[in-house]
C-alpha cells in the first residue's frame, strides 16, 4: 500500500512503561530537589499537563500518596499488583494521562534521530 505514509500496529509496547518509570522517577526527583532548593543535575521537564497534576493529586490516599503528580503516578505504577488496572475510580484517571505519554514515546521520544520504541523504528525513516 505505497500511498500509506503513516500507520500504527497493535503490538506491544515493549519500552514503554521502562521509559515512563524512569521519566517519572527522574522528574519526581528533580520536583523534590527544587522544593528543598537542592541543586540537581537532571533538567526540569514538564511530563503532566496542569489539569492531569490535579487529577493525579485528587487520588492520592495511602497506596498511592505523592507531593506531586508525577510521584503520584509513579507510586501507581510501581505497585506489581496493578491493582489501578481494574480500579473504576483510577483507571478513568489514568487512561488518558497513560494514552498522551504513550503516543509522546512513540512519536517524539528518540535516541541518535531514531524512535526508541523498536516496533515505531520500522515506520521512522
Amino acid at each position: 500500500m505505497p500511498h500509506v505514509s503513516t500507520f500504527a500496529t497493535l503490538s506491544p509496547i515493549p519500552g514503554f512503561m521502562q521509559w515512563l518509570l524512569s521519566k517519572l522517577s527522574s522528574q519526581s526527583r528533580f520536583a523534590e530537589d527544587e522544593r528543598s532548593n537542592s541543586p540537581s543535575s537532571t533538567f526540569s521537564e514538564k511530563v503532566l499537563l496542569p489539569e492531569e497534576e490535579q487529577a493525579l493529586m485528587s487520588l492520592s490516599d495511602d497506596s498511592s500518596s505523592g507531593n506531586n503528580g508525577m510521584k503520584v503516578l509513579l507510586n501507581l505504577l510501581s505497585v506489581k499488583n496493578c491493582e489501578w488496572a481494574t480500579s473504576p475510580r483510577i483507571l478513568p484517571v489514568l487512561e488518558p494521562i497513560l494514552m498522551r505519554l504513550c503516543a509522546r514515546y512513540l512519536l517524539q521520544e528518540k535516541k541518535r534521530g531514531k524512535a526508541l520504541d523498536s516496533v515505531a523504528k520500522w515506520s521512522d525513516g
